[in-house]
């Protein structure tokens, strides 16, 4: 596995990218309408090619996880489901603190798993609100 920065994303990566994106939301947001993920797809597909990505991908260069930046922001850490509690998360955490010092996001409370794995990286919550788009306490979190 190797960490590799993504800065011209093709159309094939995009389709990977955009696979593990709603795979992953899903998964880890059981307490979310399925809907509410398929209706930000677009946007989503618009932002990836507009923020930093950052991926680990295999020995025959298949994205096996990724994260997506904007300045100091984390936008999101996405893994396989078959990847995931293989490092790969930390993988990308590892190179973009040393990129990126003061990282700050957001996390969905429920998401428990991500609220524990940003905690152990040194992530402190600095702010809990409603996103009353989906009726659901967020955490701000950052370094």
């Amino acid at each position: 596995m190797q960490i590799k920065n993504l800065d011209a994303i093709n159309d094939t990566q995009l389709a990977q990218l955009m696979s593990i994106w709603l795979s992953s939301n899903l998964a880890g947001h059981d307490f979310i309408q399925p809907e509410y993920w398929r209706h930000q797809r677009d946007n989503v597909a618009r932002q990836m090619r507009e923020s930093d990505v950052t991926a680990v991908v295999d020995d025959d260069g298949e994205i096996l996880g990724f994260a997506v930046t904007l300045g100091n922001t984390l936008l999101g850490i996405y893994t396989r489901t078959n990847a995931q509690k293989q490092g790969v998360g930390s993988m990308l955490l590892f190179a973009l603190k040393a990129k990126k010092p003061h990282l700050k996001l957001s996390v969905f409370q429920k998401n428990e798993d991500a609220v524990l794995f940003f905690e152990r990286h040194g992530f402190k919550t600095t702010k809990t609100y409603n996103e009353s788009a989906v009726g659901e306490s967020r955490c701000d979190m950052r370094l």
